[in-house]
Order: structure tokens, then sequence, then C-alpha cells
């Protein structure tokens, strides 16, 4: 199915590693016994999201297992000087999240997007 790499993050409830042989994506791993809901949940956050609500979010390509593995885009670090300028120009869902800090958010094609984004869009 998947070979999972180096880890690049690790969360609450998921792990995050690099997907071998898929250099532009991402693997979130759940492990906790709930984790699989953050993934469900990012998923269909990504999945109903408006054009303009997509262009803030890092694209998720596919989940398996009931949200025990979601596949994403990968982006790059960011700083938390890039994540407060890009805030600047957010829109409110994205600037009032209670969850921000700059490790949520990753530089995706010359842009700040969020890569962490299971609690809602709005």
């Amino acid at each position: 199915m998947f070979k999972a790499g180096h880890v690049l993050g690790v969360g609450k409830s998921r792990v995050v590693f690099e997907l071998q042989g898929l250099p532009d994506f991402v693997i979130k791993i759940a492990h906790r016994t709930n984790a699989g809901e953050q993934n469900r949940d990012e998923w269909a956050n990504w999945k109903t999201a408006s054009e303009d609500e997509k262009k803030w979010l890092c694209p998720c390509k596919a989940i398996y297992d009931n949200g025990i593995y979601l596949v994403q885009r990968r982006g790059e670090p960011v700083t938390k000087a890039q994540v407060a300028q890009a805030l600047k120009r957010a829109p409110c869902w994205v600037k009032n999240r209670d969850d921000i800090k700059h490790q949520n958010f990753v530089m995706l094609d010359g842009r700040v997007v969020l890569c962490d984004y299971e609690k809602g869009k709005k």
C-alpha cells in the first residue's frame, strides 16, 4: 500500500510522514483510538470547500481505512513571519481559527496554506 518515509511532524493524534516514491505528498497516520476522526474531518472539509476556500487549504488526495491514513500534498515549512504576512490578506475563517500557529501552515505553489484543518473551515 504505502511506504512511509521520515517523520515530518507529530501531533496529538496523528504522525505525518513523507511518502516514499511520491515526494510531492505526505501521509498522515492516526495513532490514537479516535484519530481517524481528524483525518475524516479534514477530508470532509477539503471535499466540501468552495474553490475560494481551497485556495487556503493544502489539498487532500486520498483517505483509507476509515480515516487511519490520509494522503495530502506536501508543502514546505513556513516561518511565523510568513504566516503573519499571509494572515493579513486571509479570509476571516482562516484568521479566526482557534489553532493558529505557523506549524499548521505550509508553502505550496508559492502560497501559504493550511495543512492542518480538521477543525473546520468556518
